[in-house]
């Protein structure tokens, strides 16, 4: 549930704060007022995308705060940790910033998250219906969307989507294998390429040790000088570190007999001469192993020129000729195995398409089940919405030839506004204020079957009045039973259900504008009412009409 939201700098809104209860909320206000900027701004602490000239005019900076019940149990605090995000047990802070520079940045619970994380987050714990949602209604795709949501079988649709994949996959392969076409005279030369290479007894570690033992050959005159030099001062001179270093500790040694302090001293020289004989002894050794044999100096040196040679040959680095070596036995062996490869992959994909065609299958018979019990539920709520002898259907057509992510059903809304037309596509509905009044229909109930706690309708009441209007309020305050709804209407009738009423003013001064929210009270709530059924003129009767209005509503 929704509880808090503060606006900082969106659009014509300076700075507003506003708390929110549980039931049903609506915002009313004059026309051109900025009823849906705050829907706007909700969808932006959702997820939505930023337009950086919705900052306020003079603001380098917008922000949205959100404030969150999180649902009740242990499964959104397990997936919110999944996803990376610090759970906190009575509250979730949503958070957007957005500058007139088009950096836009997201928090959750005061981390740092991406756009995609906070649109996850978000659309677990709201959902907006729009004003112009009617219009998107005409499409197939959201059609075919919203049945799937009603419907509820996300696994059946992953399984189709995998399924689609793994097709894709094969027949992408097929067609790769099936390219390759090649003569007798390249099937010679990749053979001679690979045993080139292999004769090499090519690895990365056989590589390095070449280039390592070349090195060390080839500097083996600098190697020995300096080796040499540093053995003599080691241990093989008059004046060389050993005999200064024992002569020391026998000065040392003799000195302790006089203060038994310094005997301390001297033992650390004697300890320090076995590593400085052992340093002597490996280099010796070292010595003894650089006087390499003049052959294996050569031979080092055809290898490594080879080496040079097969890198430029094939244009790729030395070291990555192992990987080079691989890629030509594996293209020898689609080439020398083509047909029984071939074969393999066909089968493979005939498997695959079998898995799909069940999967497709699964997902439409739960589609067609849906189906019918959306229909039915629509076709109820029309008749309430003023449309007696509407009726209401969905299509659900299997396509076989097609093999989507989404399955190969061509879902499609069918309507028969009044008593004894034919049901036809949603898309050839006529009448604006029909057409509403389905969109509407479906939305409510498709929202009784999402998980999100707070609904969002924004002005989904467009085109219709009088007693269905009454109607619409009281669906959406029955669906407020069920979970918090906020609610943007221009309708008396709609705006009398609510628990909660926030009035959205433009205020204008000193060439400033800027939009102001507060809540009404029980008698402020009257007065708006009567603003909205008599308009320009409020007459006693229109008062005494709102609050009856709202006495009905409280009942």
């Amino acid at each position: 549930m929704l509880r808090y939201l503060s606006i900082k700098n969106f659009a014509l809104i300076a700075e507003v704060e506003m708390e929110f209860g549980p039931g049903m909320t609506v915002f009313t206000g004059e026309t051109g007022a900025g009823k849906s900027i705050l829907v706007e701004a909700l969808g932006l602490a959702l997820g939505d995308r930023a337009d950086s000239t919705l900052v306020r005019t003079g603001a380098e900076q917008a922000s949205v705060n959100a404030v969150f019940t999180p649902p009740a149990g242990g499964e959104f605090r397990a997936w919110l940790t999944e996803q990376g995000v610090e759970a906190v047990d009575d509250e979730i802070i949503l958070k957007r910033q957005f500058g007139v520079d088009g950096r836009s940045r997201a928090f959750i619970n005061g981390g740092p998250v991406s756009l995609q994380t906070l649109r996850a987050v978000g659309e677990r714990l709201a959902d907006i219906h729009g004003q112009n949602e009617h219009h998107a209604l005409l499409r197939r795709e959201v059609q075919r969307d919203l049945l799937d949501d009603y419907a509820g079988h996300p696994e059946l649709m992953e399984r189709v989507a995998a399924a689609c994949r793994r097709v894709r996959e094969t027949e992408r392969a097929l067609k790769e294998i099936d390219a390759l076409t090649t003569g007798e005279r390249e099937l010679e030369l990749l053979r001679y390429q690979f045993d080139e290479l292999r004769n090499l007894k090519l690895t990365p570690e056989e590589i390095l040790r070449v280039e390592s033992e070349h090195k060390r050959l080839a500097h083996a005159g600098r190697l020995m000088e300096g080796v040499r030099q540093a053995l003599s001062a080691l241990n093989e001179e008059d004046a060389c570190a050993e005999v200064a270093l024992e002569r020391t500790r026998i000065e040392l040694q003799a000195l302790a007999r006089l203060d038994p302090a310094i005997d301390e001293v001297a033992a650390l020289l004697d300890q320090a001469l076995i590593p400085l004989r052992e340093a002597g002894h490996w280099l010796r050794r070292y010595l003894e192993r650089l006087d390499a044999d003049p052959d294996t100096v050569r031979q080092l040196d055809d290898t490594l020129g080879r080496l040079h040679d097969l890198a430029r040959k094939h244009r790729v680095r030395m070291e990555e000729l192992p990987a080079q070596m691989a890629q030509i036995e594996q293209r020898l062996q689609l080439l020398e195995h083509h047909t029984e490869h071939r074969e393999k992959l066909s089968r493979e994909l005939d498997a695959a398409r079998k898995d799909y065609q069940d999967a497709a299958l699964a997902l439409h018979e739960s589609r067609a089940r849906a189906a019918r019990k959306l229909a039915r539920a629509v076709a109820d709520g029309l008749q309430d919405l003023g449309m007696p002898g509407g009726r209401f259907a969905v299509d659900v057509t299997p396509e076989e030839e097609t093999v989507s992510p989404q399955g190969g059903d061509r879902v499609e809304f069918m309507v028969s506004a009044n008593p004894g037309q034919p049901l036809k596509p949603m898309t050839r509905v006529a009448s604006g204020g029909e057409l509403s009044r389905i969109s509407l229909a479906v939305q409510v109930i498709c929202a009784r079957h999402q998980t999100a706690p707070t609904l969002v309708f924004d002005e989904v009441d467009v085109g219709i009045g009088g007693g269905v209007a009454e109607i619409v309020g009281r669906l959406l305050r029955r669906l407020a039973g069920r979970g918090q709804v906020l609610c943007v209407t221009h309708l008396p009738q709609v705006a009398a259900q609510a628990h909660q009423h926030l009035q959205i003013q433009k205020r204008i001064a000193k060439n400033d504008t800027r939009v102001e929210i507060r809540p009404l009270k029980k008698d402020e709530r009257v007065q708006e009412i009567a603003r909205m059924l008599g308009g320009m003129t409020i007459t006693p009767q229109t008062v005494e009409h709102a609050r009856t209005m709202l006495e009905l509503a409280a009942a």
